[in-house]
């Protein structure tokens, strides 16, 4: 199958590319820098720029069967100015409409858009558990992928097919959250955010990974996917989890206040509840790879296995 990928330079996207040549298929990377892209993904994906002319750009969207886009600017904590929001948003949901209109000039559209999104949806729900019916949140974030969704959606009306990802904490050692938090935990220190009540709606990037194969190779998958683990677990279990394999040997919870003070709206990333579950990969009797946390951070992060903690 011909792909064209957003983002395949991310820590998702290169991932994603290594797995789906694998199978086969293949690729077309829409890249913004194309010497930085060729040097990291090789010269059998073909790569095209963002500043391209139209007509460039609906030849490879007109010749691709389907579409991931996976692009969006990191949301790792710090202080969000009016104009980093901008930048968010921009990334997001600039770039998804930008690449649906681009579809939506082609005499023969891609038949499948699966287009990111993230659990960020809900919003902070605290204990309340949500599936994929479950109403929008409150607050930046929400607000942000809601938007970015109903961009991706809008491709729907020239008959693509759209499914969008509600992504929760993806695992690997190669990048995202969890090689941002192992180095306290090397030191000997491991820490939580708030707390530590707050819900992590986690998933391996291997998972991930195949839930996206799926929604562009089944048919009978469309709308919003909630990407998570069925098996969440609160921040401070989290912790507590990784400590052994990682050597921390004390645990320190960071108060909301002083994460405030530092990344102001910023700290929401941190502290956030969304008891997410994967309700339509269940009734799709989808088949996690990796759904229990401990064999999950055993995986990335240790050469051996290490007993979950009590």
């Amino acid at each position: 199958m011909n792909i064209l990928i957003g983002g395949a330079t991310g820590f998702i996207g290169s991932a994603l590319v290594s797995f789906l040549k694998g199978r086969g298929h293949v690729l077309t990377a829409l890249v913004r820098d194309v010497n930085r892209a060729s040097a990291q993904l090789g010269t059998d994906v073909k790569l095209i720029s963002f500043g391209s002319t139209d007509k460039k750009l609906i030849t490879e969207f007109e010749n691709s069967e389907a579409v991931v886009n996976l692009v969006g600017r990191p949301l790792a904590p710090s202080r969000w100015s009016k104009a980093k929001k901008e930048e968010f948003f921009d990334s997001r949901v600039g770039v998804t409409k930008r690449m649906v209109s681009i579809m939506r000039e082609c005499k023969n559209p891609p038949s499948i858009l699966v287009s990111a999104s993230a659990v960020g949806y809900y919003g902070d729900r605290f204990d309340e558990e949500m599936t994929e019916t479950s109403r929008k949140g409150d607050g930046f974030l929400a607000d942000l992928c809601d938007s970015w969704e109903k961009a991706a959606f809008e491709a729907e009306d020239f008959g693509t097919r759209v499914c969008t990802l509600r992504i929760g904490v993806v695992l690997g050692r190669e990048g995202g959250f969890l090689k941002q938090l192992a180095l306290p935990f090397k030191m000997g220190i491991g820490i939580y955010f708030g707390n530590g009540n707050q819900w992590v709606p986690w998933i391996h990037y291997l998972d991930l990974l195949r839930i996206i194969n799926l929604g562009i190779n089944d048919e009978s998958i469309s709308g919003s996917i909630n990407c998570t683990s069925p098996k969440p677990v609160t921040g401070k279990s989290f912790a507590k989890s990784l400590a052994p394999i990682l050597g921390a040997k004390i645990l320190v919870g960071l108060p909301t206040l002083c994460l405030r003070l530092v990344f102001g709206e910023g700290e929401k990333v941190l502290t956030s509840s969304q008891k997410a579950y994967p309700s339509l990969l269940q009734e799709k009797e989808f088949q996690f790879v990796h759904e229990d946390l401990v064999h999950a951070l055993n995986e990335e992060c240790s050469p051996k296995w290490v007993k979950s903690p009590e």
